[in-house]
């Protein structure tokens, strides 16, 4: 069996790409011949830009006499996301077009295609694209397994639920990651929708462990906060919970909040160095959904920030009896340590549940 893989992997993400890598390893480990189709648009390739490239000497140049060092590692950072898709992503030869992709699968031969996970489906993305749910001739299996349409599909306008109708009706079998989304589907189709797992959390710790980069240099012990947009308040959680426990603050991103004295600023962290500064963190903190999901794979002490309830955290929090640690504008307090004897066994149980799915989704006829 031959499966290609839609999703969003060339995404300068950390998490776009790590879940693009599980669910490449777990196709594998099933045995089935597997490739990312390598679609990658002028529009996805305009938001990740080097800070600095030849291609614009004048303003690059003007960057590295601002800043040289803060330029050298952005530029660092950005090849390390470059070399992960090289080196650890099991990729076609890239495709810029919806067109280019609907004409490399008519010669390429697949038993299937996968599309998901990360908010592939969500149409506030600027990457959005139909593509994306398999919009166009193809005679093998279209299936979903766990794409997000973002934290509130119930604002996809109706033209855009339209158009997407037609697709999600042609799947042989569909999955989503958030609850949230599936209620959005139930409402455009009577398939039966799956809840499943992100691909992250299909993989154990050890699985990680063979591409984190092991030579990041680090405090002995830190908080690691991450968050893809900063957003007002989000960095004062952080402060208080590094003065409640004298640790430094570590930050792989670039934002003027982030000047003040106890942060240790990595700014050339890629892929493999993102998990190794979860991996070794004292406590976790900020907005977003890989971080919850390589905390629960690490077993790291978190705490969640949000503006409100959020769909895509609560959906993972709730059963695993952890929604307490989402903070949502109250202060932050050292809880009790997460009891993650219990929490394992519960993700052992939704993992086997994921797997489940998708094995029979590739095996049915």
């Amino acid at each position: 069996m031959k499966v290609g893989i839609l999703t969003f992997h060339a995404s300068h993400n950390y998490g776009s790409m790590l879940q693009a890598y599980a669910l490449q390893k777990v196709l594998s480990n099933f045995g089935i011949e597997n490739e990312i189709i390598n679609f990658r648009t002028e529009i996805q390739k305009s938001l990740i830009l080097p800070h600095i490239s030849l291609r614009h000497p004048r303003s690059s140049l003007k960057k590295f006499i601002k800043g040289p060092q803060k330029s050298v590692s952005l530029l660092s950072k950005y090849n390390r996301f470059e070399k992960f898709l090289r080196n650890y992503l099991n990729v076609t030869r890239e495709l810029s077009s919806a067109g280019d992709v609907a004409e490399f699968v008519k010669k390429a031969d697949y038993d299937a295609i996968i599309t998901g996970s990360d908010q592939i489906w969500n149409p506030g993305c600027w990457d959005f694209d139909m593509c994306y749910l398999v919009d166009f001739p193809f005679h093998g299996k279209r299936i979903a397994y766990a794409p997000s349409l973002g934290s509130n599909p119930n604002q996809i306008s109706k033209e855009e639920e339209d158009r997407m109708k037609a697709a999600i009706n042609r799947y042989d079998a569909l999955s989503t990651r958030e609850s949230k989304g599936k209620d959005f589907l139930s409402k455009i189709t009577d398939k039966t929708i799956n809840v499943v797992l992100d691909p992250t959390l299909l993989l154990d710790a050890k699985d990680y462990y063979e591409i984190a980069n092991v030579d990041v240099k680090m405090p002995e012990s830190y908080i690691f906060y991450y968050t893809p947009r900063e957003e007002s308040g989000y960095f004062n959680k952080a402060k208080e919970l590094s003065y409640m426990t004298g640790l430094p603050i570590l930050v792989t991103q670039d934002y003027p909040e982030y000047m003040s004295d106890g942060i240790v600023r990595k700014l050339d962290c890629g892929p493999r160095e993102y998990l190794t500064l979860i991996k070794n963190a004292t406590y976790t903190i900020g907005n977003s959904f890989h971080l919850l999901a390589f905390s629960l794979i690490f077993g790291k002490e978190f705490f969640l920030l949000s503006k409100g309830p959020d769909s895509r955290m609560l959906n993972i929090l709730t059963p695993l009896g952890l929604q307490d640690r989402l903070i949502v504008g109250e202060s932050i307090s050292i809880k009790s340590p997460i009891e993650y004897s219990a929490v394992e066994s519960a993700l052992v149980s939704a993992r086997n549940k994921s797997l489940n799915y998708l094995r029979s989704a590739l095996n049915n006829k």
